[in-house]
């Protein structure tokens, strides 16, 4: 595992220090969890990732082209 220095401000210190004991985690552990949440609510879902680049580009007409056979 990675070692990672931080700083935090010291409210923000002592909340992490209380949530980490009320939930009896090392701090370490606590962050890593917290992190390791935001970043599954950030990341797109293997769900959609296996798609990524299954799908062929499109060709768009560019504005200089015809959009369709009705336009002049």
């Amino acid at each position: 595992m990675a070692a990672v220095t931080i700083h935090l401000p010291s409210d923000i210190e002592e909340k992490v220090k209380q949530a980490s004991a009320s939930e009896g985690k090392s701090v370490s552990s606590w962050l890593a969890e917290a992190a390791r949440k935001q970043l599954e609510e950030r990341l797109p879902p293997p769900e959609l990732t296996k798609y990524f680049g299954a799908f062929p580009d499109l060709e768009l007409p560019t504005r200089k082209e015809k959009w369709s056979k009705d336009e002049e």
